[in-house]
C-alpha cells in the first residue's frame, strides 16, 4: 500500500474511514517539496522513516500532492546501471511538459519499467491517454474521488492456488486488471 496523502488513521476521525498507518505501508509524499500539511500531515508512528519515500526531484507546481487526486498514472521502475539522482542530473532525461511553460516531466528509458496503471477521472469527458500500450494497454477509471471509492486489481485465484500466495492479476491493461469498490477498502 502506498499513501499519496494523510498516512494516518483516518478512522480516529471518520469511523467509516481506513487506517493507512500501518507498519508495511509507503508514504510517498515529502514535507519538503509538498509542504501542505492539510492533505499529509506528518506520517503515522507505524510507518518506519525507511518506509518514507523520498521526491527527488519536484517537477510540477503542486503543493500538496506527487500524484494527482483526479486522474493519477504511476509508473513503477527501476533504475539500471545508474541511481535515479545520477540520472535525473543529466538534462536530456528532464523534459518540459508539453503546453506547459513551466511543469517538466522525467524522461525514463522504456526497459527500466516493471509495470503501469493509468486512472480516467470518471467525472470528465476529457481524459487523454498518457501511458504508451506497452506499459499499460487500457485504463482504468475512477467514478469520484474524496467519497471512498477505491481501485483493486484483482487477484489470480488460480495462481494463488498453485503459488501458495495472492498473486495478482496483470495482463498489461488495467481495463481488465482493476474495478473499483463504491465503499473505501485496503483489502478484501
Amino acid at each position: 500500500m502506498v499513501a499519496i496523502g494523510g498516512a494516518i488513521d483516518h478512522t480516529a476521525q471518520y469511523p467509516l474511514s481506513v487506517n493507512l498507518n500501518k507498519e508495511n505501508y509507503f508514504v510517498c509524499y515529502n514535507n519538503v517539496y509538498f509542504p501542505n500539511t492539510i492533505y499529509h500531515p506528518v506520517p503515522g508512528d507505524r510507518i518506519t522513516s525507511d518506509r518514507h519515500l523520498n521526491v527527488v526531484i519536484k517537477t510540477g507546481q503542486a503543493t500538496a500532492y506527487t500524484f494527482s487526486t483526479t486522474s493519477p498514472t504511476a509508473v513503477l521502475f527501476k533504475a539500471q546501471n545508474t541511481t535515479i539522482q545520477q540520472f535525473i542530473l543529466e538534462e536530456d532525461n528532464i523534459l518540459q511538459k508539453p503546453g506547459s511553460t513551466i511543469d517538466r516531466v522525467v524522461k525514463i528509458p522504456p526497459e527500466w519499467v516493471i509495470d503501469g496503471v493509468e486512472i480516467f477521472n470518471g467525472s470528465s469527458s476529457s481524459n487523454v491517454k498518457r501511458l504508451s500500450p506497452a506499459i499499460d494497454a487500457g485504463y482504468v477509471t475512477l467514478s469520484t474521488t474524496f467519497t471512498g471509492a477505491t481501485l483493486h486489481r484483482f487477484v489470480d485465484e488460480e495462481a494463488t492456488l498453485t503459488a501458495g500466495y495472492e498473486v495478482l492479476v496483470d495482463t498489461n491493461n488495467s481495463s481488465n486488471d482493476f474495478y473499483e469498490r463504491e465503499q473505501q477498502s485496503l483489502h478484501e
